[in-house]
């Protein structure tokens, strides 16, 4: 109990948060429901693990794990490569059967429902695992000597530094554990998962299979065209992207913006006709009701793919989220807006300081108008260099097909 106590005091914002764990841990049974839960899900496990543990290894078959279960971030478009290419390979990919799919698979795709025996089955038999997180492990399905788990993450150059409660932390420690190799598109990234969960792993130096995107000027002109016609936006709008990142709290205040006076500042300092585009995090999507009277915003939030949006925004705003450092490959401004930095900081912390970064940074509204008026192109794209430079950045456009080799090569696959 003591323990429960410290953990709500470190990740609430106050007394009256508190007393409502406590109510539920203590009042309404919520402790021993959990307990319960965790029990039979270990029981559960363990029975599929002794089921499925000696399986033989299919030398040609890949199975997928993304952290929200959808066809998105590297893992999709490392699979688009191997299907590209025809490479003679069965691809499992894991999904929530009981959420939404965003985006549709290909049809080569074979998709298993997330927790199941035919899950534990695909992955304990598949001779290479793909994940972008700890989806692998989360299971403690037992990885055979002849099996490969290669992890790209989903972060990228990010200021916020890797951690969660403790069964997160039992996870991550699993994953170095286990992980053959970590892709990374940074020697930054590199000391990041060397100094956290992964000391033992070996980096595959590519870059991020979904940044490749944002370097093919080709490839964003056609997509381009494809998306702001899937959101209804003509090609001479000019669009503002506005994603925060999640809170650990759950609190989704961040939302809360001067949308009339941003849309107007836009227009006055770089012209045309704006509109902005809202997008929350995926883990506060269920917290957040985004009341909005405004017909030039619109939320973006079930839109399935995030790169998509990077490419066709014309300036971003968050405040802590990795997908700032995407856009920084694009050359296109944006701004940080910081309302809880402290608090922020306090429960989560960061790999270095906001002033660290390119970016102009407000924590109020005006601070970020006053921003948008003052901004220097010329002034932001030598920091964006020397920012990118001092990280070790080596994207260069290439990571899926690298990827594919890597995954093809451990395979014997031509």
């Amino acid at each position: 109990m003591l323990k429960y106590y410290s953990i709500c005091k470190k990740s609430c914002f106050d007394e009256e948060i508190y007393l409502i764990h406590w109510r539920k841990n203590c009042i309404e049974g919520f402790f021993f429901l959990r307990l319960r839960e965790t029990l039979d899900n270990k029981l559960s496990n363990l029975g599929k693990r002794i089921r499925y543990r000696n399986n033989k290894v299919d030398e040609k078959k890949l199975f997928v794990m993304s952290y929200d279960n959808q066809f998105t971030c590297n893992p999709r478009y490392i699979v688009e490569e191997l299907l590209a290419r025809k490479a003679p390979i069965k691809i499992v990919w894991v999904i929530n059967k009981n959420k939404k799919i965003t985006t549709p698979f290909p049809k080569q795709v074979t998709l298993v429902p997330r927790g199941t025996f035919e899950m534990f089955e695909e992955q304990g038999s598949a001779k290479v695992w793909l994940d972008n997180g700890l989806n692998c492990v989360w299971f403690d399905m037992p990885k055979k000597e002849n099996q490969v788990y290669i992890n790209t993450w989903h972060g990228s150059l990010g200021i916020k530094k890797l951690g969660g409660d403790d069964f997160w932390m039992s996870k991550a420690k699993r994953c170095n554990a286990v992980t053959d190799y970590l892709v990374t598109n940074s020697k930054f990234e590199e000391d990041v998962f060397k100094n956290s969960f992964w000391k033992d792993g070996k980096f595959l130096k590519y870059g991020h299979a979904r940044n490749d995107l944002l370097l093919d000027a080709h490839k964003k002109t056609k997509l381009n065209e494809k998306t702001r016609m899937a959101l209804g936006l003509s090609k001479d709008t000019k669009i503002a992207l506005y994603a925060p990142t999640f809170r650990d709290n759950g609190d989704t205040s961040a939302i809360q913006l001067d949308y009339p006076s941003l849309k107007k500042s836009l227009e006055e300092k770089f012209g045309g006709n704006w509109e902005i585009l809202i997008r929350l995090h995926f883990k506060n999507r269920s917290l957040a009701i985004f009341n909005n009277p405004y017909p030039f915003v619109h939320d973006v939030t079930m839109y399935p793919e995030m790169q998509e949006l990077l490419s066709i925004a014309d300036i971003g705003i968050t405040d802590y989220s990795s997908w700032a450092y995407d856009f920084l490959l694009t050359e296109k401004p944006l701004f940080i807006l910081a309302k809880d930095i402290d608090m922020f900081d306090n429960l989560r912390g960061f790999y270095y300081h906001l002033d660290e970064t390119p970016f102009p940074i407000a924590v109020t509204d005006s601070e970020l108008i006053e921003n948008i008026k003052d901004f220097n192109d010329a002034d932001y794209r030598k920091k964006s260099l020397d920012f990118l430079e001092g990280k070790g950045c080596y994207e260069e456009g290439k990571a899926a097909k690298k990827v594919a080799d890597k995954i093809c090569e451990i395979m014997g696959v031509e």
